[in-house]
């Protein structure tokens, strides 16, 4: 039994042996691996580039512009209240909107006024800022940053 079985495996090498030699290249052929095609034209356009020192003078702008436009609307909302007490002409009176008479005395003012007064105004002047430094920020085509 033992030489049938060494006979039957002679015969396979022989005939493995004699049979065409296929190139290795076929063998390792692959399916071909997907392409990415990218059409530029389909693309968005690449924002500009904004030196960082335009872009926070930019900011800084729009900060004090926030801050000065909160207290003047602050004031004409208040009624001249807001700036009267520290002794700064209101933007009421400035604007015409007063409707009081120019020759009328000033009223005074406590000290506790003035303190309050002073601290609604910074609140209202970083309020604004706060607003205006955002807008910069987060819209830099409303303060021309882009063309």
């Amino acid at each position: 039994m033992r030489r049938p079985m060494i006979a039957s495996l002679l015969m396979a090498s022989a005939l493995a042996s004699a049979l065409p030699v296929v190139p290795n290249s076929a063998l390792a052929q692959a399916p071909t691996k997907p392409t990415l095609s990218v059409d530029p034209s389909q693309l968005p356009p690449i924002p500009p580039v904004i030196p960082a020192a335009q872009r926070e003078q930019a900011v800084l702008v729009a900060t004090g512009a926030g801050a000065a436009i909160g207290v003047i609307l602050a004031d004409i909302v208040t009624g001249g209240l807001l700036l009267a007490p520290l002794g700064v002409p209101s933007a009421v009176s400035l604007v015409g909107l007063g409707g009081g008479a120019a020759g009328a005395a000033a009223p005074v003012y406590s000290a506790a006024q003035r303190f309050f007064a002073g601290v609604a105004t910074i609140a209202v002047a970083v309020g604004g800022g706060y607003f205006g430094g955002y807008v910069a920020r987060s819209r830099p085509d409303i303060v021309g940053l882009q063309e």
